[in-house]
């Protein structure tokens, strides 16, 4: 469950909410120029590793400055989080898939594709859920507004010459499709209180079955670093004041 009390002051919530702007602002302009740029240019290479690795940034932030826990961020393990991954693990397996990647690509795209799911639906998703609290069902607010902004940042929907020339439905068509696969992430994410189906799912649709072990060493990873900031503040309580 997302803890009530996670953006604990004033100058957290404006960080949050200016990082999840700018974020969004700058992958929205990067998915939309990058592919008119020369295939050897910087920008291609160099600015989607660092936007991807910001992602990462509240992960490394919050539960570090702000006290976030490991379930705000949707880095938790538990029963459903375990038994959803390992049946989306199996049906990803005997569904196959055709992309053969090198493994540093691999890595790449596992790299890529789980920090967007740290960012939409670990991060902003969390934002908006308690941005949101005071309203009937606030985890529905967090699954539309995350899955919204997922939609909207795939810019390359409206590049000349792309969907967008095919005239209206094909591209009314996309938006949805993206909508819908975000959507139906967010719902797995909140009954979970996980990222790692969806990240996993994310990374195999893009990256085929080779990214799925390094999904997960990056959410242990992630996992391990929320956790050691949580025992950490637990050890500064005083005797008694610890969690029932």
């Amino acid at each position: 469950m997302i803890h009530s009390d996670i953006l604990n002051s004033d100058r957290w919530a404006r960080f949050s909410l200016l990082f999840a702007v700018c974020f969004f602002l700058i992958g929205a302009c990067l998915n939309y120029v990058a592919p008119y740029l020369p295939r050897q240019a910087l920008l291609t290479r160099i600015v989607p590793g660092l936007l991807w690795s910001s992602a990462y940034l509240p992960l490394i932030i919050l539960p570090w400055k702000a006290q976030w826990n490991v379930e705000d961020i949707g880095f938790a393990f538990n029963w459903k989080a375990g038994l959803v991954t390992i049946v989306i693990a199996l049906i990803l397996v005997l569904a196959g898939s055709s992309r053969e990647l090198l493994w540093s690509n691999a890595a790449m795209e596992a790299f890529a594709r789980t920090a967007e799911e740290v960012f939409f639906r670990g991060f902003l998703f969390t934002l908006i859920f308690r941005l949101t609290t005071s309203k009937p069902r606030p985890w529905m607010w967090a699954i539309v507004g995350s899955s919204l902004a997922f939609t909207l940042v795939h810019t390359q929907t409206f590049q000349a010459g792309g969907v967008i020339s095919q005239g209206f439905f094909p591209v009314l068509s996309r938006l949805i499709n993206l909508f819908v696969f975000a959507a139906v992430l967010g719902v797995i994410r909140w009954r979970t209180q996980s990222v790692l189906p969806a990240a996993i799912t994310h990374a195999t649709f893009n990256g085929g079955l080779q990214t799925i072990p390094f999904v997960l060493v990056l959410y242990v990873i992630g996992w391990i670093w929320i956790k050691a900031w949580q025992w950490k503040d637990r050890d500064k309580l005083p005797e008694g004041d610890g969690a029932a």
